[in-house]
């Protein structure tokens, strides 16, 4: 007899069990490519749906009523789409990119920042921020960034 360590082991029971938790999620609702979430912040998908990033990876555009200048965090993993997104954002609130602020070192967040700076969006970028630690600051006019 073989012994597998365990008794009273019921194949047709454990198919049950697997067949009951094997299922895989319902996949998650759709988002917006572009959300506002307040006056001076905007999300936009990264254009990346996947297993790990479900809807997309949340990339966010920052900026205050009385500036220009906006910040992005994140640059989602480089596709064409995003930027087309982008683009069309910022000119439409008449904005341009002054800051990119990289949260972590994953590709889906970084990803898109030699696509980005080789744009005509990367002109204006005069600061990349990457990996702030905490009770580190970063600024550009009208917005002041202080990480907990």
């Amino acid at each position: 007899m073989l012994g597998f360590g365990f008794h009273g082991f019921h194949l047709a029971s454990a198919r049950q069990h697997i067949s009951r938790h094997d299922r895989l999620p319902a996949p998650p609702p759709a988002l917006p490519l572009v959300t506002s979430i307040t006056n001076n912040i905007t999300r936009i998908l990264g254009c990346n749906p996947g297993p790990f990033t479900l809807q997309g990876t949340n990339c966010y555009v920052i900026s205050h009523t009385d500036h220009k200048d906006a910040w992005l965090i994140d640059t989602g993993a480089g596709h064409p789409r995003f930027l087309q997104l982008l683009q069309k954002h910022l000119a439409y609130h008449n904005k341009q990119l002054c800051a990119v602020f990289i949260t972590h070192r994953h590709d889906d967040h970084v990803g898109g920042l030699p696509a980005l700076l080789a744009s005509p969006l990367g002109a204006t970028i005069v600061h990349v921020f990457k990996y702030l630690v905490a009770g580190e600051s970063a600024a550009i006019p009208g917005v002041h960034c202080h990480t907990l």
